[in-house]
């Protein structure tokens, strides 16, 4: 989907949140855009792979943006989520992954236990060595198996994505590739 494409409201918002971000180019000119060390993205339903496990879940209102950062040595990575009308969100993660693939997480970024609302802004930064407890997921944190220099790689090859999630099984998502 191209951004002449996304309904004009829509626009308007990924337009604003763009503009106070402080991008230094117009970084929602392509649905995935990369700036220097800087990378944008918009979710939507449109962006995940049609398979059956998600194919009933293509029509959604749900959509958002996700603008990440890394810092020059790569070890430190800054971002900022929106999620916009994607009822009972569970989660937002980066997977490793193609755009025509599912692939496991490589940082949780945020998982709620109860819905935090239709819509949810995420900024946080998370930094080399920052690893979620083995026992269940967390919140910003890199899941235990992936390294950040492996998530890095994974971004800058075009084969990481962000997902947010809704449900308990984690279904229903809207994503959007990186790099």
């Amino acid at each position: 989907m191209s951004f002449d494409q996304i309904p004009t409201s829509r626009r308007a918002l990924l337009t604003t949140i763009g503009a106070s971000l402080t991008v230094s180019q117009p970084a929602v000119a392509k649905t995935t855009e990369q700036i220097g060390q800087q990378f944008f993205t918009y979710l939507s339903a449109a962006n995940v792979p049609r398979s059956d496990e998600y194919s009933p879940y293509t029509e959604t209102d749900a959509f958002g943006g996700a603008f990440v950062e890394l810092n020059s040595d790569e070890t430190e990575l800054d971002y900022t989520v929106f999620v916009k009308n994607m009822r009972n969100m569970s989660g937002i993660h980066i997977h490793q992954g193609g755009p025509d693939e599912d692939g496991p997480h490589l940082a949780e970024l945020a998982n709620f236990s109860a819905s935090p609302g239709p819509s949810v802004v995420l900024r946080n930064t998370l930094r080399q060595g920052d690893e979620c407890p083995t026992d269940s997921g967390g919140n910003n944190c890199l899941t235990p198996e992936v390294s950040f220099s492996q998530m890095v790689n994974e971004i800058h090859a075009g084969t990481a994505y962000v997902q947010a999630h809704a449900g308990s099984e984690g279904t229903k998502v809207i994503r959007g590739q990186l790099g």
